[in-house]
């Protein structure tokens, strides 16, 4: 174990850092990457550096070494238990004309990627689900725009495109009922085996509260 080590590993964290600090999109992989160099870097260099010190064979060196040491694995285990979750630590609040550059984005994918986004609804339809929700964008919550983009993407109408919003960075979760809505109101279907005993119940909803 040689300090060359320590030089390359804190070179590859500079390269992490350099990645990360270009890279302003946590979905991005690139992000991903650099966070990951950022992490693997430091954290080496930081646990080789504490071996040495250990090995040297002083008393205060000892200390240090061991301090650091156990200071840095308690941040691999934190950085571990962490990592599935990361892009929350990234979130914050849009403001309209993100969210409108979103939903401009949005549309124009529809509009490339599907084969035949109108086949259940009309171009005016989605059009001016669109314009509401552009020109409403500044009065809605973060939740209330969330919303709008899935009403665009369900008006296409197909069973392939979707809007998943049960991401860190968005704070949704998911509630562990199936609902299906009958012609005489909204049932639970299906649950979670904690809730089983909800299954057939109608919900009450709009104008039945």
């Amino acid at each position: 174990m040689q300090f060359p080590w320590v030089r390359l590993l804190m070179l590859l964290a500079l390269f992490g850092a350099a990645l990360f600090y270009f890279t302003d999109d946590p979905f991005d992989p690139l992000f991903l990457l650099g966070l990951g160099f950022v992490a693997t870097g430091a954290i080496s260099a930081g646990l080789l550096l504490a071996y040495r010190l250990i090995r040297a064979g002083r008393f205060w060196a000892k200390i240090v070494g061991y301090g650091g040491g156990s200071l840095l694995l308690v941040v691999v285990f934190a950085f571990v238990v962490v990592l599935p979750n990361y892009r929350a630590f990234f979130y914050h609040q849009l403001r309209p004309e993100e969210w409108r550059a979103d939903l401009n984005y949005l549309v124009d994918r529809i509009r490339q990627v599907h084969p035949n986004p109108f086949s259940t609804h009309s171009r005016e339809e989605l059009e001016s689900l669109v314009r509401d929700l552009d020109e409403r964008i500044p009065i809605l919550t973060d939740s209330e725009n969330e919303m709008g983009f899935a009403r665009i993407v369900a008006l296409v109408g197909d069973g392939h495109s979707d809007l998943i919003p049960f991401q860190p960075a968005t704070g949704f979760n998911m509630y562990p009922l199936q609902l299906y809505e009958f012609s005489d109101g909204l049932y639970v279907t299906a649950a979670a085996p904690r809730y089983r005993d909800l299954v057939g119940w109608r919900l009450a909803v709009g104008k039945d509260l």
